[in-house]
């Protein structure tokens, strides 16, 4: 196998996973063919690069609510993850609600009932951890113990405690509306 030909096998990966099983032979056969051909190298790579999209979108079109609501968790929380590291903690921190939203949505479709206490049971969890958080880093420790601890490490475990908390207390206080509005819709 030449490495030309071991470039195109790795391309090949990019397609979605039903679409490799059943293209793939073709595709490289394709290029063994064409192989002799100089310029037609650009024209199958740009072709990978232009039918990719188009095939992971039909991938999803097809996929199921739960297979979306999943890729979607897993998008938004990548997304999370590169906002927080470049610094966009309030951005990082509305994709969190949407990740919770997401994620109970998910929870909705497999027919998951929640109990009736957790809304204040989660709102009381967020209010323990973001006062956990306070106690951490705003309470009476000695200067030697906060000069031993990497700014940055400070930093980005503040982050990760504060912005759960938020998630957590945002959630829960959602979640106590939803239920609310649930219970009085039944009622009438």
């Amino acid at each position: 196998m030449s490495a030309g030909e071991r470039g195109y096998r790795a391309l090949l990966f990019l397609y979605p996973r039903r679409f490799r099983r059943e293209y793939r032979d073709p595709m490289v056969q394709l290029y063994r063919d064409s192989r002799r051909d100089r310029a037609s190298w650009p024209r199958l790579a740009s072709d990978v690069v232009t039918s990719v999209p188009r095939q992971h979108k039909e991938a999803f079109r097809t996929m199921s609510t739960q297979g979306k609501l999943l890729t979607a968790s897993v998008i938004i929380t990548i997304a999370i993850v590169a906002f927080m590291a470049v610094g966009g903690a309030l951005f990082a921190l509305a994709l969190m609600l949407v990740l919770a939203w997401t994620l109970a949505r998910l929870l909705r479709e497999r027919d998951a009932q929640l109990s009736s206490g957790f809304w204040w049971k989660l709102t009381l969890s967020g209010v323990g951890v973001f006062a956990a958080g306070v106690l951490i880093f705003a309470g009476p420790w000695p200067q030697s113990w906060r000069d031993a601890i990497p700014g940055e490490l400070g930093w980005w475990s503040g982050m990760f405690i504060f912005c759960t908390a938020i998630v957590m207390i945002v959630g829960g206080l959602l979640s106590g509306v939803v239920q609310f509005a649930s219970r009085r819709r039944l009622s009438h």
